[in-house]
């Protein structure tokens, strides 16, 4: 048995424009509600061709992969081990201090890592936003004012500026992004792209190894400098006493 049915394009208990669709058999009647949005192009057509057609498309069409569970690695519990036991010593009344967690998955997520780390070693960092805020009023974001192509985070490491860019995932760096990269370097900085968070504690021991050979050799300079700059004030000294006696004499 046929009959014309209408299917709603919206839930059915509110009102909505209707599709009338012709020869409709009745086995498949409580199915054809979720095709409206095939109705121009099978307008004419038998309802059970449609399902014939979305079950081929089903079939051919590839299954999408689940992604894996998150998996914390040791060095992120690490960090939230010092960051409760700083946030202790920070509040000893407390007898109920709240555990922060953290996860490197996302960029937002990796970024706050980041931070956190480069607080409880000493050094200074700060997040850089070049998104803007979002303004409801215009309905668009408005820009922050910083450059674009900055990097998400600005620190200072042993006396030394280094950015932080973080990239995850298929996200990659921009040319903007490498222009400032260039800019930074060639004034003496670093500018630095991680991907996760035991990848940005590789390139930080590597950083703060530079940094130190760097200050050592910086030290052994002056501390040469000093000694000539000494001896040489001796030298002038004993020049001056011998000079002196002998006008005496």
């Amino acid at each position: 048995m046929k009959k014309n049915v209408l299917f709603s394009s919206s839930q059915p208990s509110q009102p909505s424009r209707f599709y009338t669709f012709r020869d409709v058999c009745d086995e498949c009647d409580a199915r054809n509600k979720t095709l409206f949005f095939l109705s121009k192009k099978f307008k004419q057509q038998n309802m059970c061709e449609i399902h014939d057609f979305l079950e081929k498309y089903a079939q051919s069409k590839p299954k999408k992969r689940r992604k894996p569970a998150y998996k914390k690695p040791d060095s992120i519990k690490e960090l939230e081990r010092l960051h409760f036991q700083k946030k202790k010593e920070k509040s000893p009344h407390n007898p109920y201090p709240v555990k922060t967690l953290f996860r490197d998955d996302s960029a937002n997520g990796l970024t706050k890592c980041i931070v956190a780390w480069l607080e409880l070693h000493g050094h200074f960092a700060g997040r850089v936003n070049t998104t803007g805020t979002y303004s409801q009023r215009l309905g668009k974001y408005i820009h922050s004012g910083s450059r674009r192509g900055m990097a998400d985070i600005t620190a200072v490491i042993g006396g030394k500026h280094v950015s932080i860019e973080v990239k995850t995932g298929r996200d990659r760096m921009r040319s903007e992004q490498m222009k400032v990269k260039q800019e930074i370097e060639g004034a003496g900085g670093i500018f630095i792209v991680v991907s996760s968070f035991d990848d940005f504690l590789k390139q930080m021991e590597s950083i703060t190894n530079s940094t130190a050979n760097a200050s050592i050799f910086e030290n052994n300079k002056n501390l040469q400098k000093n000694g000539i700059e000494k001896g040489t004030n001796e030298q002038c000294g004993r020049s001056a006493k011998g000079s002196a006696k002998q006008g005496y004499g």
